[in-house]
């Protein structure tokens, strides 16, 4: 992964995570008003979710791409990138665990 490349990934990530919020905006508060048991407690799981995983794409991408080009070894950086965003994904999953119960 080459710093343009991380950087391109940095911008996209910007631009999705305000397309997240807006659809969670849109979709969330429609559900909401609604009051279905079931749409209540997954939408903001699922769209804050999304969001914390795009995020940390976002974010961790330069730092995947300087730590390849440290290491000068190829494809490190994707490597790091999918193992660090599961890593965060999996932490998010287990802090809202410990908040439902």
């Amino acid at each position: 992964m080459s710093i343009g490349i991380s950087i391109i990934i940095f911008f996209l990530s910007i631009l999705a995570l305000l397309a997240e919020v807006t659809l969670f905006l849109i979709v969330g508060l429609g559900a909401f008003i609604t009051a279905h048991l079931f749409t209540v407690f997954f939408l903001p799981y699922f769209f804050v979710g999304l969001m914390v995983a795009t995020t940390s794409f976002g974010f961790l991408a330069p730092l995947c791409a300087f730590i390849e080009f440290l290491a000068k070894k190829e494809n490190l950086g994707y490597q790091l990138l999918i193992i660090l965003t599961l890593i965060v994904i999996v932490i998010y999953n287990f802090y809202v665990i410990s908040l439902l119960q």
